[in-house]
């Protein structure tokens, strides 16, 4: 196939990608935690400038300490104070935030000083990787499936819902994704090209970006999945000298002075590095879940695509034939290996999606091809029924989901009505279509509804994803967002506020509150009442105590502030501290 025949269908691939990843991006508010640290830290940087002329900030000295099984850097009362750049040494909250590479940072915070500090800005690099991938996805099978595969496997991609929920998160997992699914895409490109030189630079690049987006854990999803790729297509390596000299040249450059810069500026930054990678196959032991924790959980992060994804299980093993075995031992490989690492989250699978799409798209293939003999297999039937139950169902109950919805936001008169009427109607029709298309024709052949079945199932389960994800989950996550709490914050900090001039004690403020919060509330030195935020089984005496505790002052008096309900009390209580001495505490910036 040339390339200009290959040029509109990469086109539509991109266009189907954007549509997924992209709707209603920027929506939905940050109310998730982690989200949110990503978010705010690159909001630090973008406050002090570009990069070139970033003003520095003043922090606290830190150290290692464990609390609770697990090590932070944390303040140290003896250190001096340090001065840093936030691009360089990030920052959050007013401390050092080095659990994590910059990437992520970097990226959000270049849009927030282009155009401003929306949650869409921060998402949008995440989503567009997502709706790139796509495209990488669907090359990747045409080259090791099969061209009939190829387009299988990017409606797979796109309609996958794990794949598309977590790259609309401004999080480092999509960015460790994308970059160890580019490094696969170039390593077999090189392997079959006359020049690799070129591909080659791209790998390397590739696996420079995954290091500054969370550190040497891609290593191991990239070594896995060439590693499986050779051993089951008996391939040699790439052997070019000038590629892997020139690569590794890049990778260097790329991913070595961040880390040296650190190294060289903040105490204890390796020994918290080798606790968040390595420490978390020895004793990092948060979020920490027994071996088979991930096993229950892969048939859900095969949604919708579940029936077919346990038979693709089987089906290299019944056809003997090794170049069918590279998707599973990528995926099943990675997936033991994870199971070993004491932290397990959903999240830490997602650079392995791309496997699962191979391994469902090779069978569902393999599944139309046969469809079209007289003598089929028995067993094909009822897997093509129950996979159209399961897309079918999942379009009614989104369609069902919507309509509530939308009975709930035009009744509190939000602009969503439109949206929800027409995510409605298309997953109904989704619904409809995929059901008539499952017809079992006596006679098949190569035009008939059968051979079309996968594409139609395709469509209607990317359209319900596409609506659950993109409408749904937004007004329903925006009903627990900070917004309102925030503006309940920002009253009482103002100058002529009730009962005078208030200080923020900022250490204890949630990320997703503070995003939505001015960065320098400026310093009160004559504010005696302090205002701390805590969850919402806070009690004031232990905040106080706490409170006194961290800053060494007295606090002769704590209250509960009384929150409306639409400020959702539920999550976080807001106390007021009065303090003994007369300067009161002064919030830092």
């Amino acid at each position: 196939m040339h390339f200009r025949s290959r040029h509109p269908r990469a086109a539509a691939i991109l266009i189907c990608g954007a549509c997924a990843f992209l709707l209603l991006l920027g929506w939905q508010d940050v109310v998730n935690t982690h989200e949110a640290r990503v978010a705010q830290t690159a909001r630090e940087m973008a406050a002090s400038g570009w990069p070139w002329g970033a003003q520095t900030v003043e922090v606290p000295a830190v150290r290692i300490v464990r609390e609770r099984g697990q090590e932070f850097l944390k303040r140290d009362p003896s250190g001096a104070p340090l001065r840093v750049n936030p691009w360089l040494v990030p920052v959050l909250t007013g401390e050092i935030r080095l659990q994590k590479p910059p990437l992520p940072y970097w990226s959000a915070a270049i849009l927030f000083r282009l155009f401003g500090e929306r949650s869409g800005a921060a998402r949008f690099v995440p989503a567009l990787l997502g709706a790139v991938a796509t495209l990488v996805v669907y090359d990747l099978a045409r080259r090791l499936i099969g061209r009939r595969a190829a387009p299988v496997a990017a409606l797979l991609w796109v309609s996958s819902y794990f794949v598309v929920s977590e790259f609309r998160k401004t999080m480092a997992d999509p960015y460790l994704a994308f970059f160890s699914l580019a490094c696969v895409w170039a390593w077999v490109r090189a392997t079959g090209s006359g020049r690799p030189t070129g591909w080659l630079m791209l790998f390397y690049l590739s696996l420079a970006l995954g290091l500054l987006a969370k550190g040497p854990v891609v290593l191991v999803h990239v070594g896995i999945a060439i590693a499986a790729y050779h051993l089951c297509y008996r391939r040699p390596a790439p052997l070019d000298p000038l590629g892997h000299g020139a690569g590794l040249a890049i990778l260097l450059a790329v991913a070595l002075p961040w880390p040296l810069a650190v190294w060289r500026s903040v105490p204890h930054a390796l020994e918290l590095w080798r606790y968040e990678s390595v420490g978390e196959l020895a004793d990092n032991r948060s979020n920490a879940a027994p071996f088979w924790a991930y096993l229950p959980k892969l048939p859900y992060l095969a949604l919708p695509w579940t029936p077919l994804w346990a038979s693709a299980l089987l089906f290299p093993f019944r056809r003997r034939r090794r170049a069918l075995l590279f998707p599973v031992a990528w995926y099943a490989t990675t997936v033991l290996f994870f199971s070993f690492v004491n932290l397990k989250k959903d999240a830490y699978l997602l650079p392995v999606m791309p496997a699962q799409v191979l391994l469902v798209a090779q069978f569902a293939s393999a599944a139309v091809a046969l469809a079209r003999l007289r003598r089929r297999p028995k067993w094909l039937d009822p897997l093509a029924s129950v996979q159209t139950v399961v897309i079918a169902a999942l379009a009614v109950v989104v369609a069902a989901l919507l309509a509530r919805e939308l009975k709930i936001r035009t009744a509190a008169g939000v602009p969503f009505a439109a949206v929800a009427l027409v995510a409605c109607a298309l997953t109904v029709g989704a619904a409809v279509v995929a059901v008539v298309s499952q017809i079992h024709d006596p006679r098949p052949h190569a035009g008939s509804p059968r051979s079309r079945w996968l594409l139609t199932e395709a469509v209607a389960g990317a359209v319900a994803v596409a609506a659950f994800v993109a409408v749904y989950n937004v007004a329903k996550e925006n009903r627990r967002s900070p917004r309102a709490f925030a503006e309940v914050v920002r009253r009482r900090l103002a100058p002529d506020g009730p009962g005078g001039p208030r200080a923020l004690h900022r250490e204890s403020l949630p990320p997703t509150v503070a995003f939505y919060l001015p960065l320098h509330t400026g310093r009160e030195e004559t504010a005696r009442t302090v205002i701390v935020v805590a969850g919402k089984n806070g009690r004031a005496g232990d905040v106080a105590a706490a409170f006194a505790t961290e800053t060494g002052h007295t606090v002769i008096e704590a209250r509960a502030v009384a929150l409306e309900k639409d400020s959702n009390p539920d999550r976080w209580t807001l106390f007021e501290l009065t303090l003994a001495n007369r300067r009161g505490y002064a919030s830092r910036e």
